[in-house]
């Protein structure tokens, strides 16, 4: 269930608003947000992926060969925004685990209020490079955060 509101996708689905409830509440205690997180990501991938095209393959199933429906195209790619976006990326891997990963540093100006681009940069999908490639745009968001402080 979702509607769209100014190019925005809500999701109203009851479940999702349920743990978004808790998510909000500020005496969740933090074992429980990570958990609640955790599941509001996998329900949210859910339903970003629906209308991913798929083709038809065939395997070999235990009884016999059979048709079977793939996501078809290209490589998905995930790019959370740093840091909080970080919160999400280990839900969406476990549905879209050959997904590769990239990450976006953003923060506000506090002048115009408006979003700036700090860095991006794509790993190569492993632990390492992921971790590599936060810490270098985390570093550069905080260069970026402290040079526009009075």
């Amino acid at each position: 269930m979702t509607e769209t509101v100014n190019g925005v996708t809500v999701v109203t689905h009851p479940l999702v608003q349920h743990k978004l409830s808790y998510l909000r509440d500020k005496n969740t205690p933090t074992v429980h947000f990570r958990k609640l997180a955790n599941e509001l990501t996998l329900l949210l991938t859910y339903e970003a992926t629906k209308d991913f095209p798929t083709e038809p393959d065939e395997v070999e199933t235990p009884l016999e060969r059979t048709t079977v429906q793939r996501i078809a195209g290209k490589k998905v790619a995930v790019c959370p925004v740093l840091r909080a976006g970080l919160g999400m990326l280990d839900g969406v891997l476990s549905l879209v685990s050959s997904a590769r990963v990239g990450f976006i540093g953003l923060y506000r100006d506090e002048e115009t209020l408006r979003p700036s681009t700090t860095s991006s940069c794509r790993s190569s999908g492993t632990a390492s490079a992921t971790r590599s490639c936060s810490t270098r745009c985390s570093r550069r968001g905080a260069r970026a955060r402290r040079r526009s402080m009075p």
